[in-house]
């Protein structure tokens, strides 16, 4: 991501309380926001600032040079940090607190939305027939989330990707610190929660370990010869530290070494440390919230490792399910157009016909009672380990 907004993001965050603003916004401050990429672009280009008459997400500009026709949608609106999340409406709280400009923003509609037709002008620049419905339509997050089939409450979204993303559907957003939320498709709230070093744990111990040397899938192998557990050495996974909250120069730690550890214990720690950070953002999701995640829907290169599912199963006791199509997203778009255009008379309906689920992974009894017995140490490890981040920070200055 582009780091140029971090002395706004991080301004806004060091003279706000949370308290303050989450009603607003329903989201904490960080660079990825539109909001503080727009403040950037009014300090450092006044001009273009002021010549331009409408802010538009990439897929709303696409829309509106098909149709003639600007807006945006709720699942963009959400991730800006200006859309107040009870009214799904723009904050003009925030936009003046900012320093932005209201008229700038473009109304927001319903992803479900037909925005209108493809012009005469669009269909010879296009090739597209004119007179073609054009949907509001959403952001890849949310629209992945729906092609998942995480569409209701009790279901949770995993991406196991470089970096993890967890995500609970809810009747409402979680207005807390160190939780963001997304407007979903459906008309529900996505909170998440961003785990920067998910896959690239794994990737990171490739590279230390062996230098590049072995592949990945020898990794899971000398992994799976550890035992559940890895012998009761722990990994904390912050090797890039932490996106949201107190501690974002939080670091990785190896605890609990001994001299009858080897390099698979190693490799399994990472693996059930990346797990066991997930649970804590899961924990922490359910007790904000009074929800409980029946299934977790993983998608995502991870989602095809079986060894990382049945841990990850094992440490949230929660089955795991895999989509069968792994390109969420192109189904969430089919979804939504076919109910859009009444193939479908409802959303759920589209969902139901559309997706379906290759392979569920049950927690494994044993592991899960090992890891049950870890959670609360790592947990422990976690916040104990918070003091000490300041002051690695003063050593390397």
């Amino acid at each position: 991501n582009d780091k140029r907004t971090s002395g706004l993001a991080a301004a806004f965050d060091r003279t706000h309380r949370p308290e303050t603003y989450l009603g607003e916004t329903g989201n904490p401050p960080t660079p990825a926001w539109p909001a503080f990429k727009l403040q950037w672009l009014r300090d450092n280009d006044a001009a273009a600032w002021r010549k331009a008459e409408m802010v538009l997400m990439p897929k709303d500009f696409v829309n509106f040079r098909l149709t003639g026709i600007a807006a945006t949608d709720w699942t963009e609106a959400s991730c800006t940090f200006l859309m107040n999340p009870s009214r799904r409406s723009w904050s003009r709280a925030m936009i003046e607190k900012l320093g932005l400009d209201a008229a700038k923003m473009p109304p927001i509609r319903s992803p479900g939305d037909i925005l209108g037709p493809v012009t005469p002008a669009a269909a010879r620049e296009t090739g597209l027939a004119e007179g073609t419905p054009v949907l509001v339509g959403g952001s890849d997050f949310p629209m992945a989330l729906l092609g998942s089939g995480a569409c209701r409450p009790g279901l949770a979204s995993e991406v196991m990707g470089s970096s993890n993303i967890i995500t609970s559907i809810m009747d409402r957003p979680l207005l807390r610190a160190d939780i963001s939320n997304v407007a979903t498709i459906e008309g529900h709230w996505g909170a998440f929660a961003l785990l920067d070093s998910g896959g690239d744990a794994m990737r990171w111990a490739r590279r230390a370990f062996h230098e590049k040397k072995i592949d990945y899938e020898e990794i899971v192998a000398r992994a799976a010869e550890a035992p559940a557990g890895a012998g009761m050495l722990f990994f904390l996974p912050y090797l890039v530290g932490e996106r949201f909250g107190q501690h974002r120069n939080s670091r990785a730690q190896f605890f609990g070494l001994t001299a009858g550890h080897g390099l698979a214990h190693l490799h399994r720690a990472v693996m059930e440390g990346v797990a066991f950070a997930v649970a804590q953002q899961i924990r922490i999701m359910e007790a904000a919230s009074g929800n409980t995640v029946e299934r977790v829907i993983a998608s995502g290169g991870g989602a095809k490792t079986a060894l990382w599912l049945r841990i990850k199963a094992s440490v949230y006791g929660i089955p795991i399910i895999v989509p069968r199509e792994a390109e969420c997203g192109i189904t969430g778009c089919a979804a939504l157009a076919a109910t859009a255009t009444g193939r479908f008379a409802r959303l759920d309906e589209a969902i139901a016909a559309l997706v379906g689920f290759e392979n569920e992974v049950m927690p494994d009894p044993e592991w899960q009672a090992i890891y049950q017995k870890m959670l609360p140490v790592f947990e422990k490890l976690y916040r104990n380990a918070q003091q000490f981040y300041d002051d690695l920070d003063r050593l390397s200055d």
